[in-house]
């Protein structure tokens, strides 16, 4: 054996050490990240989450955009660690995911309007976001992770956002009404309401074996007066006008099963949020279920004009009218929206008009709460010329289609040359 092949053994027994150590100290490693694996899982939901809150915000969409760019930089800050992981503190890790879960839902709470009122005045707004922005910023740098965006540029840039937000979410209550606030321009607690209901259907829809204790409003047949001096009235062939505590009310057959049964219990919940509906004055109230002569009805206020399509029929309405009109469309919408419902049948024969020329939107057949599964439609030639492109393609209704069908039913009572070119087009 020469001199070379000694060093060259050498060689071999310094590789083979360092090969061990490395092997040896990537397994302290691997044992020493596991417990932080679930925290890492836990931060890539809160960012799918978070990203999804932002797509769908119906308020304060900036606000949701200077916190998910945060949630993104975490997000790939988490992502770096993957590829070169390296020993941190578990307790600042875990502090962190908590500041994330923190941040995922002060998103979801300023994006819509019922959980906005837990932020009674704005400076709660703003306090909670700079704590969050401070909280977060603290959490990065006990775990040396990179934040090189946020400089005073970008803090200034977000306090603007956030004042920008709160001020246009001020005027849009006080402009809005329609329900969705009460006289104190506070959020109308029958949200609330709605949406425990909603859930408690969601509830009975994946267990028909859980029971929900709701039953719609029943009307004493006896409270139901004949108009004077002319008995009962038939209006229509599936109603009848009557007067229901001083109120001229539309009495509409129909056969409301009560068994108990799950689909029984929907139905009975769904009538109780259309009872609760009535808060908006831009929705038709429904009063409660009676009898007429033995036979089950529905009681509705009465619309003294028919419909929106025979109103526009009949009269020549001022385009300030019609505006009018369109914009109390709107605030029946952002009420329904507000409650998480879709009705999924907006057009004129479905917005009836009291003798004031007050739309109220009516006909719930088809409304879904907005996570359900989308709701089939029969005769869908009917409503062909108020469907939004994205349904025609096939895609999931949402609130932005109810928006673009109410935009239709102006354009619906435009002069009608204009109005029948623009059907022939769509046909």
């Amino acid at each position: 054996m020469d001199i070379d092949d000694v060093r060259n053994m050498d060689t071999l027994d310094t590789n083979s050490e360092v090969l061990k150590c490395s092997l040896s100290l990537a397994g302290k490693l691997a044992e020493a990240t596991q417990p932080f694996v679930p925290l890492i899982s836990s931060v890539f939901v809160i960012v799918a989450e978070a990203l999804k809150i932002y797509e769908n915000a119906k308020h304060n969409k900036n606000i949701c955009a200077s916190l998910l760019v945060r949630v993104n930089i975490a997000k790939v800050n988490v992502e770096i660690l993957q590829l070169q992981p390296r020993i941190c503190d578990y307790k600042a890790f875990y502090r962190f995911v908590e500041i994330l879960k923190k941040i995922k839902n002060f998103m979801n709470d300023v994006s819509n309007l019922t959980s906005w009122k837990r932020y009674a005045f704005a400076n709660s707004v703003k306090e909670t976001f700079e704590k969050l922005i401070s909280e977060f910023d603290r959490s990065m740098d006990d775990l040396h992770f990179t934040m090189s965006i946020f400089n005073e540029q970008q803090r200034k840039l977000d306090q603007e956002y956030l004042n920008s937000d709160i001020e246009e979410m001020k005027q849009f209550l006080e402009i809005i009404a329609g329900g969705v606030t009460d006289v104190e321009s506070k959020i109308n607690t029958v949200i609330d309401e709605v949406q425990i209901i909603n859930k408690k259907v969601n509830h009975l829809i994946h267990d028909p074996n859980n029971t929900i204790n709701l039953k719609a409003v029943k009307i004493n047949p006896k409270e139901l007066d004949d108009l004077p001096d002319m008995g009962t009235n038939l209006t229509k062939k599936s109603i009848v006008k009557k007067i229901y505590r001083g109120n001229d009310v539309a009495c509409k057959f129909t056969n409301v099963i009560d068994n108990g049964s799950s689909g029984s219990q929907r139905i009975q919940a769904q009538l109780v949020i259309l009872g609760k509906l009535k808060e908006c004055p831009n929705i038709l109230k429904f009063y409660g279920l009676s009898n007429v002569n033995d036979d089950q009805v529905m009681v509705f206020e009465w619309a003294d004009k028919g419909n929106l399509k025979e109103l526009y029929e009949k009269n020549d309405i001022s385009w300030e009218e019609k505006i009018h009109i369109s914009l109390d469309i709107c605030r029946g919408l952002i009420f329904l929206q507000s409650c998480d419902i879709l009705h999924h049948d907006i057009r004129c024969k479905n917005i009836m008009m009291t003798m004031r020329h007050q739309p109220k939107i009516a006909n719930f057949r088809y409304s879904r709460e907005t996570d359900q599964n989308t709701t089939y439609i029969e005769n869908v030639k009917d409503i062909v010329n108020w469907m939004a492109p994205e349904k025609m393609s096939g895609n999931r209704y949402n609130f932005k289609c109810e928006i673009f069908r109410s935009i239709f039913n102006l354009l619906d009572i435009l002069p009608t040359v204009y109005n029948n070119s623009y059907r022939a087009n769509i046909l």
